[in-house]
């Protein structure tokens, strides 16, 4: 009987579905619980206790096994390689991320967005797919889509065509990194919020509020010309590049159980690379990709040595520059998890900003 919103992607879900929650449970007596992937199973949630909407973070080995579990609003962010090991091909992964659309009804919502070429191609062939409403979304003006978002100097403006409707949201005034993946997935929750027939003069004040969540693109602190951030759950190369897109002048740390596909893609980031420094089970490896790729580089056994080497680096520039932790692999080698690993780094910073 409960609203369920179950949102999915290869990256960014588990931002969009805090964002989600707290723009649809702002000024709202409903207010709304997060769920599933992002740490408290569906099945534990106190339904009482919670009277609005159950956001659901949905990963491809849960929707995999989905049977009569409905959304009535489903969101698809993007998809890219990812957890080949598991799903053994891109068919089988994609296949398992369109169950979140799959008991959908006519009086469903699909949400979709579709700055991404496979999700493109999934909204173009949904009709003949899928029973429920869809709307597309996107970054790109020059994509034709339902709910558009313009990243402009000082400003965004979501711009809402089903009801000709535009919203300005003031950079200056939004707590979380202004960069594209994070826009994708504040117009992803717009969305949603639009679809649940929100009140939208509490939208902006509620956007306000938002901030990054922890272990992703994650302000740690500073010290003298350093500014230390952790991305610990940047678990592959996508995530990876996605954070080299928001920052400049990067030293950058990653390593860990290699994924398929290694770092291929990273060749394209140079120039936001001062230095990479790699460790785990795939230091060896990363550091002579990145070393075929001009990328200097050093390898290390342990997240300790690299950081350590990464700071004293750091501390030679006469300029302002990032120790940038963003692993661009699974975290098992030497964490129980990605949450772990973010935590050990950033106990690393806390004490070098204490010596």
């Amino acid at each position: 009987k409960k609203t369920l919103i179950g949102i999915t992607g290869t990256n960014g879900k588990s931002t969009t579905t805090v964002f989600t929650k707290n723009l649809i449970s702002y000024k709202n007596k409903l207010k709304s619980q997060m769920c599933g992937n992002i740490g408290i199973p569906l099945n534990k949630i106190d339904i009482k206790k919670y009277l609005g909407p159950i956001v659901v973070e949905s990963s491809s080995f849960q929707l995999h096994r989905i049977k009569n579990l409905k959304f009535e609003i489903a969101v698809l962010l993007n998809i890219s390689r990812d957890h080949m090991d598991w799903h053994e091909n891109m068919n089988s992964y994609i296949k398992a991320k369109l169950n979140i659309f799959k008991n959908q009804t006519k009086s469903s919502t699909a949400i979709i967005c579709i700055d991404n070429k496979i999700c493109q191609k999934i909204a173009k062939e949904f009709d003949r797919n899928f029973k429920s409403n869809l709307i597309t979304i996107s970054t790109n003006l020059k994509k034709k889509s339902d709910i558009n978002l313009s990243d402009n100097k000082d400003e965004i403006e979501i711009r809402n065509n089903l009801i000709n409707k535009k919203i300005i949201i003031n950079k200056k005034k939004m707590q979380f990194i202004a960069a594209k993946h994070n826009f994708q997935n504040l117009l992803a929750s717009y969305s949603i919020f639009f679809s649940l027939g929100l009140n939208h003069s509490n939208f902006i004040q509620a956007v306000e509020k938002l901030k990054n969540i922890e272990h992703r693109m994650e302000f740690v602190g500073s010290k003298r010309n350093i500014n230390f951030f952790n991305d610990s759950k940047s678990t592959n190369i996508n995530s990876t590049l996605t954070a080299l897109d928001c920052l400049g002048n990067n030293l950058l740390i990653l390593g860990g159980r290699e994924k398929k596909g290694g770092l291929k893609g990273i060749e394209k980031k140079t120039h936001k690379i001062l230095r990479a420094y790699t460790y785990g089970e795939a230091n060896i490896k990363f550091h002579n990709f990145l070393k075929e790729n001009s990328i200097d580089s050093s390898y290390f056994p342990n997240l300790d040595n690299a950081f350590n080497s990464a700071v004293k680096d750091a501390l030679k520039y006469k300029t302002e520059v990032n120790v940038l932790f963003s692993p661009a692999c699974s975290s098992y080698d030497q964490f129980k998890d990605f949450s772990e690993r973010g935590k050990y780094f950033k106990n690393l910073v806390y004490k070098k900003k204490n010596e």
